[in-house]
């Protein structure tokens, strides 16, 4: 089913992704959608790689900045590009290629700002995912769902689309994990739609160890949202949250 019309690309940030990514990109292909790859500074050869599978557009960032700093240079790039909206996925093999469709899907049918996957439903994901990452992600998710009303079951998890034109009008500037926290309290705040849709991931063997390490980048996601919590209650955002533009699907 190609969906290109819609102008809607795929987004791969990427650090060391070693031989992975090449097959990351060729599963990606089966959906017709471009694909945008913003190398991080890697020192493996990935970008090496990459720039032999002739990928729509490479963005290569000279040092290694983050997660967040490659999202946001990936989102500008397809701006630039005249891309409406993208899908994100980690270039580790985690997320399915084969369920972009159901990104489109709900985009279509929600009109949604910002759709995230829930990892939290596929078990057999979560037996083969180191039991520190699992409960990190449980933890975090739980208290920042609680604390900040944000209704999105699972967080911290990457596979993701974003509208363009919604996430640039943001003051995000986290550079690391953290900006995918970040991202969504800000667009809770300003009342963007957020939806969620169950996702199915993998956990590949022998691939290169995730760079999330569960302490301290736990520990730059609660600085988020505790300084989102304080703009808050500070009365940034007033009384004028429109719940029925927050509700997950």
């Amino acid at each position: 089913m190609n969906k290109g019309l819609r102008r809607i690309a795929l987004l791969i940030p990427v650090f060391n992704g070693g031989s992975v990514i090449t097959e990351v990109i060729g599963r990606c292909r089966m959906h017709d959608l471009p694909v945008i790859v913003v190398d991080d500074g890697s020192t493996d050869g990935t970008l090496e790689r990459v720039a032999r599978l002739e990928v729509d557009q490479l963005v290569r960032q000279e040092s290694n900045r983050g997660k967040g700093f490659a999202l946001r240079s990936g989102f500008e790039s397809a701006r630039r590009a005249g891309y409406e909206a993208v899908v994100t996925l980690d270039a580790d093999g985690q997320h399915r290629p084969e369920e972009v469709p159901k990104f489109l899907d709900c985009y279509d049918r929600t009109d949604a700002d910002i759709i995230v996957g829930d990892r939290f439903g596929d078990r057999e994901y979560l037996k083969r995912m180191p039991w520190q990452r699992v409960l990190s992600n449980r933890i975090s998710s739980a208290l920042i769902r609680t604390l900040c009303r944000l209704p999105i079951r699972d967080v911290q998890c990457g596979f993701r689309l974003y509208r363009l034109a919604s996430v640039g009008s943001l003051a995000s500037v986290a550079e690391g994990f953290e900006y995918e926290t970040e991202v969504l309290l800000q667009a809770r705040a300003r009342n963007l739609r957020l939806e969620n849709i169950p996702v199915r991931c993998e956990y590949p063997q022998g691939t290169v160890r995730s760079q999330y390490r569960a302490v301290f980048h736990s520990w730059q996601i609660a600085r988020v949202v505790l300084a989102q919590r304080r703009k808050t209650q500070g009365g940034a955002s007033g009384g004028n949250n429109k719940e029925n533009r927050q509700e997950g699907g």
